[in-house]
């Protein structure tokens, strides 16, 4: 038996172990590999770049803008991504449209809130963070409408489409930052317009695209519904995952907020390079023909495999870390120790394959249960523990919040009610 046949051999007994297709998930790791690999040289060319050539003060300002930027994003709706996918994957296309329209409705609350941080930065003397916040409003409200094509092409299974454009997407964007980065002679203004402007217009030309071919049938209502849960329960995260910064800038100032953002930089990226298969699954979990006991089952193999090659994948991390952090940062090798406790809360990215079962079989009560749980422990934990311990209170909080996720996201059976 050759290589190749005894890998496929492996994989297939896995499969019926698990019960994934885990030949589909072998095939689109090569994609998905591409993707997340321009990702990783677009994060380089951003943080990596801009954490190396600007002062620890600048950088840590830049870093507050886009956490301003992030905060607003609980009035983007980009939880309807969800529903588009589910949506698609049902053959109900219309979901996309309408969910893009609600996006950029609802998305100018967001600007506004936006606007709103820029004049109180103004109002403390700092008329060039409150110029680069003001720049970025200009954006947000077709920042989550932009994505659209993702989860088209997510519910539609053409990954190698889906990653094709997201690498040339990064690469657009890396070439045009650079250049801003060159001319703008690290202009903080500069900076902001490049990052903000360009990824905003290069992913809206590539759904306007997408959008055009896709042929309209369906009736929406459904899958918007689901959209529209998730975006709810959405705005105490989006909340939670932002608070961290403002925290430290107001008690510590920017150049603590620059020593954290290294801190969690890589994890995070590692992080993401795992939620970006979570649209995947939630499209295999809905097409899934399993009945909901044989679901529950094979879903909570799958998230106990995946809670050991996490572990596995924080071991390595924390062995490469402090060589990779003095080579590529030696300006922040205070980090060392606090990014190897952040990424400890890589393991509880295995929450989100239970997630995404939740979300296939429309579970609204159990997703709210997690939302809320997840939302209210990291506010509370990061609004005691950061004024006191500073940075590492921060990576605490997150990272215990990430682990208690775990258990809120097992399958469990729903209770059916009994009629007499």
């Amino acid at each position: 038996m050759s290589l190749r046949q005894t890998i496929k051999y492996i994989l297939l007994e896995l499969g019926k172990h698990l019960h994934i297709d885990t030949i589909f998930y072998a095939r689109i790791l090569g994609w998905v590999g591409v993707n997340y690999s321009t990702s990783v040289l677009r994060g380089i060319t951003t943080t990596f770049l801009l954490a190396r050539w600007l002062p620890a003060e600048t950088f840590g300002a830049f870093r507050y803008v886009i956490a301003i930027y992030g905060l607003a994003s609980i009035f983007s709706f980009s939880s309807y991504n969800s529903g588009v996918i589910r949506g698609v994957a049902a053959n109900d296309t219309e979901t996309a449209w309408a969910a893009g329209k609600q996006m950029i409705k609802y998305s100018f609350i967001g600007s506004s809130v936006i606007i709103g941080a820029g004049i109180e930065r103004l109002w403390n003397g700092e008329a060039t963070i409150a110029t680069c916040i003001f720049v970025s409003s200009l954006f947000f409200p077709f920042a989550s409408a932009s994505s659209l094509y993702g989860s088209v092409l997510t519910g539609s299974r053409k990954i190698d489409t889906l990653s094709k454009h997201h690498s040339m997407n990064n690469i657009l964007f890396i070439l045009v930052f650079l250049l801003s980065l060159y001319l703008g002679r690290k202009n903080l203004v500069v900076i902001t317009l490049a990052f903000f402007g360009v990824d905003v217009i290069l992913k809206s030309l590539l759904t306007l695209y997408h959008l055009s071919k896709l042929e309209r049938r369906g009736s929406a209502a459904k899958h918007l519904e689901l959209g529209s849960q998730l975006s709810a329960m959405g705005i105490a995260q989006a909340f939670a995952h932002q608070i961290d910064q403002f925290i430290i800038q107001r008690f510590f100032g920017y150049t603590a907020l620059a020593n954290y953002n290294i801190a969690i930089l890589i994890p995070e990226q590692i992080i993401d390079f795992i939620k970006g298969f979570s649209g995947i699954l939630l499209q295999r979990k809905t097409e899934e023909p399993l009945n909901e006991r044989a679901s529950i089952q094979s879903t909570r193999k799958q998230m106990m495999y995946f809670f050991y090659c996490t572990a596995l994948l924080v071991g390595v991390y924390a062995l490469a870390a402090p060589p990779f952090i003095k080579l590529f940062f030696p300006k922040y090798t205070s980090q060392i120790i606090p990014t190897i406790v952040y990424a400890f809360g890589i393991i509880g990215t295995a929450s989100s394959i239970g997630f995404a079962w939740m979300q296939a079989r429309h579970r609204i009560k159990d997703l709210w249960r997690f939302s809320l749980v997840n939302g209210t422990l990291q506010i509370v934990l990061t609004t005691m523990l950061t004024p006191l311990f500073g940075s590492m209170g921060a990576i605490f909080a997150k990272t215990v919040t990430r682990i208690i996720n775990i258990p809120f996201c097992i399958p469990i059976k729903e209770a059916r009610k009994i009629t007499t």
